[in-house]
């Protein structure tokens, strides 16, 4: 089979070129609609995520990695599937912390995790 011929697109390689994590973060806030977080939102979402990890089972509190708080909607992140689906039976135990908010549960798997 023939090798294909190689594409020549000289226009605008700097556009194409790597962003930065900052720049990144921002793009993808403005399009989910949320806003970069200030160092107040910081600590409060740190707080979140105490009070919420003070409502889980001991055996779930480390699982429950971040807290993402969207308009009307609380993101949950967990470290594996199996720990997301446990989190999912426990999430009725978070609804006074949640505050009416729709409850998520996503998976994260945590950076250089190994089995």
């Amino acid at each position: 089979m023939p090798k294909k011929p190689t594409r020549h697109n000289p226009s605008r390689r700097a556009d194409r070129t790597v962003q930065s994590a900052a720049s990144l973060l921002r793009r993808i806030s403005q399009k989910s609609g949320g806003a970069m977080p200030s160092l107040d939102t910081a600590a409060a979402a740190i707080s979140l995520i105490e009070r919420l990890r003070a409502r889980l089972p001991a055996e779930q509190r480390t699982h429950l990695i971040e807290v993402l708080e969207k308009p009307g909607e609380l993101v949950l992140f967990t470290d594996s599937a199996v720990w997301a689906g446990r989190l999912k039976l426990a999430v009725n135990d978070l609804a006074e912390i949640a505050a009416g908010r729709r409850q998520v549960v996503r998976v994260m798997p945590r950076e250089g995790y190994r089995r």
